[in-house]
């Protein structure tokens, strides 16, 4: 398994929290590359680009948010943040982890760490999410920008 699939609710929700409850990310950083999420009135909820793992596990499980689109890399402290165009640029980057959220409810991510996976799809069950796949193919790569 390479990655997971699932879909999340259409509304406002802590769904990031929710996704990476009880996972340990220390010692790592999230960037956030493209992303309309918004929080109510219509305000960006994110700020910046570039969040430590406590920032980020603070912002995402302390508000609601509403994904509308998003890309979400996750790297250790010393990793060099790049662009992913395709599953080779992801293979040879040191991105450890990526997330797309397309139109609102399509939640993809695909991890070098088995055991997040294992995590991740823990946590969508438990959350009821609905059609949950496992991807196993390099060639289902998403690439929703």
């Amino acid at each position: 398994m390479i990655g997971l699939k699932f879909e999340i609710e259409n509304k406002y929700d802590t769904f990031l929290g929710k996704i990476f409850k009880n996972i340990d990310f220390k010692n790592s950083f999230w960037k956030i590359e493209n992303e309309e999420v918004l929080i109510e009135k219509g305000k960006d909820f994110f700020e910046k680009r570039i969040y430590s793992d406590s920032e980020f596990k603070e912002k995402t499980m302390q508000k609601k948010y509403y994904p509308i689109f998003l890309t979400l890399q996750l790297y250790s402290q010393n990793g060099k943040t790049s662009k992913i165009n395709n599953y080779n640029d992801y293979l040879n980057s040191d991105c450890v982890l990526i997330l797309y959220i397309i139109d609102n409810i399509f939640v993809e991510i695909y991890s070098k760490n088995k055991n997040y996976l294992k995590y991740i799809k823990q946590n969508a069950i438990n959350n009821k999410y609905i059609n949950i796949q496992d991807i196993e193919n390099e060639h289902d790569f998403s690439l929703y920008y």
